[in-house]
């Protein structure tokens, strides 16, 4: 997909997509950034960071990881 159609489906600026693959942009926004991913196909993973394991006992999620993000929500491809 190119810059200009990415920048369009995100209303965004094609100056907005290209300094963020650069990692020119400061502070982008999470939702666009989420946004930009689910519409590119990129899968997100968070893990822990090293030396701090993960400590699910502590974290109820529930369905979390099965809610739909709301800018999905409605849209299929």
């Amino acid at each position: 997909m190119a810059q200009k159609q990415l920048a369009e489906t995100l209303g965004t600026t094609q100056e907005w997509i290209s300094q963020f693959e650069t990692g020119r942009l400061e502070n982008p926004s999470l939702g666009t950034v989420l946004k930009a991913f689910a519409t590119l196909g990129i899968d997100l993973n968070i893990d822990s960071l090293p030396g701090h394991p993960a400590r699910n006992d502590d974290l109820d999620t529930g369905d979390l990881a099965l809610d739909e993000p709301s800018f999905l929500k409605g849209r299929r491809r």
